[in-house]
């Protein structure tokens, strides 16, 4: 496996690192607790980002692509994700993430609720969501899974964040449920929620906090080994 980092929308300079693809939509979201997180074009050329590396990657031979994103905080914009998708109150789609405390937590769920009032997104419309209180991660990993989808390649949805991007994925191009793997069940409370809306199963249940694809390194090994028992006893 290889590991092809991109800055979709960082609010960092990353341009002397050589190895991260330079994909800058824009210096960080806006404050949705404030307004919508970005604008449709801003989304648009988000998801355009997404599907262009999974082009590069596919053009390239991978023919399993795998969802792995960076970031403290963004479990937040995902809960919000979860709620305005699934028509859930905050307090069943905010967990701890990383594993904050109880007063973390409280601000963490008061903020989705703000963003939310603010916004107020159209449930299981993924665009309108995505512009209101969803971040460019989320947005160029749905372009990944999308881009995927289109040339019948399938991705390994890693994380509760990915989930999130995956269920936007599914809101924007319905089909791409049919390419999607689940490579572990996150230990946030989100997780298994939009995992049932969009009928995937974990490969792996180990309690994890993780994405970063971490998850999916495992799984995949999970699915080698499954697939080398398959082969021999076929043969």
């Amino acid at each position: 496996a290889d590991v092809f980092v991109c800055d979709v929308g960082t609010a960092f300079d990353l341009s002397d690192l050589p190895k991260v693809y330079q994909k800058k939509v824009a210096w960080g979201t806006n404050d949705f607790t404030q307004g919508p997180a970005m604008t449709r074009e801003q989304a648009e050329k988000a998801i355009a980002v997404g599907i262009e590396m999974a082009d590069m990657c596919i053009d390239q031979g991978y023919n399993l692509l795998y969802t792995g994103e960076m970031g403290i905080g963004n479990t937040t914009s995902t809960s919000a994700i979860a709620s305005a998708f699934l028509g859930l109150d905050p307090q069943l789609t905010v967990g701890r993430g990383s594993g904050i405390n109880d007063e973390r937590m409280k601000i963490k769920r008061q903020v989705v609720i703000d963003g939310l009032a603010k916004n107020m997104p159209k449930q299981g419309d993924a665009m309108d969501i995505l512009c209101k209180v969803g971040g460019y991660d989320h947005a160029g990993l749905a372009g990944v899974i999308i881009g995927a989808a289109r040339r019948r390649v399938p991705t390994m949805v890693d994380g509760v964040n990915a989930t999130a991007a995956a269920l936007l994925a599914y809101g924007l191009y319905p089909q791409c449920r049919d390419y999607m793997l689940c490579s572990h069940l996150s230990s946030d409370i989100s997780h298994k929620k939009m995992l049932e809306l969009l009928q995937l199963s974990p490969i792996v249940d180990a309690g994890m906090r993780l994405g970063e694809g971490t998850g999916a390194s495992l799984a995949i090994v999970v699915l080698q080994a499954a697939m080398d028992v398959y082969n021999h006893l076929s043969r």
